[in-house]
């Protein structure tokens, strides 16, 4: 009685076995980009109706524009250098006789 042996299956070429042109990481890296765009996408239309969400509530344009500037800011760690800012737009204005602030002490 003859052993019929198992038929084999042709080798895959080693470039495919090992991603050796990097073919397969390309396309992952694709892959992922495109993924994230499509995050990206849907996070700015977020954003956009978050803002539009804003204005309804009554806040005005400048005080969303605020809103989003303390947010980014406060996410980039850039409080610090926020206050600077404007405590070197204070003290230059006043160095220039130039009034910022005082629409702030007829709100309060």
């Amino acid at each position: 009685m003859e052993h019929a042996e198992p038929e084999k299956k042709p080798a895959k070429p080693l470039s495919e076995t090992f991603d050796l042109n990097g073919e397969k990481k390309i396309a992952s890296y694709c892959a992922r980009f495109e993924d994230l765009f499509r995050q990206r996408e849907a996070v700015m239309a977020d954003l956009k109706q978050l803002a539009d969400d804003a204005g309804e509530d009554m806040l005005t344009k400048r005080e969303i524009e605020a809103v989003k500037k303390i947010a980014k800011w406060r996410v980039d760690g850039k409080l610090g250098a926020a206050q600077e800012l404007f405590a070197a737009m204070a003290r230059v204005a006043k160095a220039v006789k130039v009034d910022l602030f005082s629409w702030m002490e007829a709100e309060h």
